[in-house]
């Protein structure tokens, strides 16, 4: 972690209070306690914890100023008459103030009381060693043990008080019936302000996850628009930024999700370890056209905070919605099934005193809706006059779509009547680059005739006729009747 952290710092005060440890022995010789035995206090003193609404903890540190007495009675149960009704007692007594594991003990110091015969019964000053100190200093709390120091929203936590005697020893004269040996610890003086407990909280900010250096975004659109299936991979540039400061947390990319995991759209973004504060990663989001129609993917990327042993780290989600359509490019043909880029409209066999005559033809645009539409920009021909067609250049032949139009020829002259119509098409997809230019030919053609005879075939015709009508007079007359 590379922030370095704020330190806010809770106050507070508490009125005197006492604790007491006792320990006992049944008749007479001496018990050892070996080791510290402890006793809790039985008032808590409340400060309010870290707000993790605030930021992430990090470290805190407690620290006590108080005055503190330390008392060791030396009392017991004992016949009321009789020699032998003694208690010694012996103790080093220390005292401390914990939180959340983390404490500040006083210094120690040993302390020896008796009492005597029937004195044992009701202890008084006389059986009394006390002595006065202050318990001051600072302890640090454990990465473990922050959690304890901190919530979402306002809240307390305890310091807690104890004694702590150390090789108590209780030696009872031998009509003693039980001895015991009270250690009391007064925290605290009788004035509440003097009696000082703070806790210093370090904390760095979160971190703040944006595809803009300037302010937080944490979505952002990568949208490639329509483009050829045959135009080459693309890419957009991205960039994620840890918005912040030295006292900002580092971030961290855990993994990146998808919706959809579509082949067509890919990122180089990786998990990431660690991005400090103020600093950027970049990252592409690419296309690679592979397949027709409209897609999209969510991108999701899963970071969180970068703080080791840090309490109250945040999950953050950002996302980046990608997209793309593939289409292919126009197909015209002068069929619905193949690809046939010329054609023939013969006209047959046209008499030159029956006026014009029509003959339709079809262009398609062999696709679908995943097809660029088709655009006729330019007809080239006839160059034969006696040819016409209601056919112009238009805009937008859908995918999938056809449109019929007609050749007109006018025979004016006899013979054979020819002609060449070109037309130049190109892909109508108004801001996509990479369009395509096609050419489609039409030949027409036709044999114009005239159906009257010349004058020389009609006289030839006529003596034709003659004859016949000849021919058929004599054989009338040459039967019998």
């Amino acid at each position: 972690m590379a922030a370095t952290p704020i330190t806010i710092t809770r106050n507070t005060t508490a009125a005197q209070f006492t604790t007491t440890q006792t320990q006992s022995r049944n008749g007479g010789g001496t018990t050892t306690f070996i080791g510290t035995t402890t006793g809790a206090g039985p008032t808590l003193v409340p400060i309010s914890r870290f707000d993790t609404n605030t930021g992430i903890l990090v470290g805190a540190r407690m620290t006590v100023n108080i005055p503190i007495t330390l008392a060791l009675t030396a009392r017991g149960t004992v016949p009321t008459s009789g020699g032998n009704r003694r208690v010694d007692v012996s103790s080093t007594v220390s005292g401390t103030v914990a939180l959340a594991g983390a404490s500040v003990t006083s210094t120690t110091f040993a302390v020896t009381e008796r009492c005597d015969n029937d004195a044992c019964l009701v202890p008084t000053a006389g059986n009394t060693t006390s002595s006065a100190r202050t318990l001051s200093g600072s302890a640090a709390v454990s990465a473990g043990n922050l959690a304890l120091l901190a919530g979402a929203g306002p809240g307390t936590v305890n310091f807690t008080t104890a004694v702590n005697a150390t090789n108590t020893a209780i030696t009872n004269r031998s009509n003693v019936i039980t001895g015991f040996a009270d250690t009391r610890f007064t925290v605290g003086g009788t004035t509440a302000a003097n009696n000082s407990y703070s806790v210093a909280y370090d904390y760095v900010n979160f971190a703040n996850p944006s595809f803009d250096a300037s302010s937080t975004v944490r979505t952002a659109t990568v949208n490639f628009g329509t483009r050829f299936i045959d135009s080459g991979t693309a890419s957009q540039a991205l960039t994620l930024t840890n918005i912040g400061n030295i006292n900002t947390a580092d971030l961290g990319v855990t993994s990146i999700t998808r919706s959809t995991s579509n082949a067509n759209l890919t990122t180089t973004l990786t998990p990431i370890s660690n991005l400090v504060a103020n600093t950027s990663q970049g990252f592409n989001i690419g296309l690679n056209p592979t397949t027709v129609g409209t897609h999209s993917d969510t991108f999701t990327l899963n970071a969180t905070d970068v703080a080791p042993g840090g309490v109250g780290i945040r999950p953050y989600s950002l996302t980046v919605n990608a997209s793309s359509t593939l289409i292919n490019h126009a197909n015209p043909s002068f069929s619905g099934s193949t690809v046939e880029t010329s054609s023939t409209l013969d006209f047959g066999m046209v008499s030159s005193r029956g006026g014009p005559v029509l003959r339709n033809f079809s262009l398609f645009n062999i696709g679908d809706f995943n097809s660029a539409g088709l655009e006729l920009y330019q007809i080239n021909g006839p160059d034969n006059a006696q040819y016409s067609s209601n056919i112009s250049p238009f805009l937008n032949l859908a995918g999938g779509g056809s449109s019929t139009f007609s050749v007109s020829l006018n025979p004016l002259n006899l013979g054979i009547a020819s002609g060449v119509y070109t037309f130049l098409f190109r892909d109508y997809a108004p801001g996509v680059s990479g369009g395509r230019n096609f050419n489609l030919t039409m030949n027409v053609i036709a044999n114009v005739f005239d159906p009257v005879p010349e004058p020389a075939t009609w006289m030839t015709m006529l003596l034709g006729f003659g004859l016949v009508g000849a021919i058929a007079r004599r054989r009338a007359v040459g039967q019998p009747s």
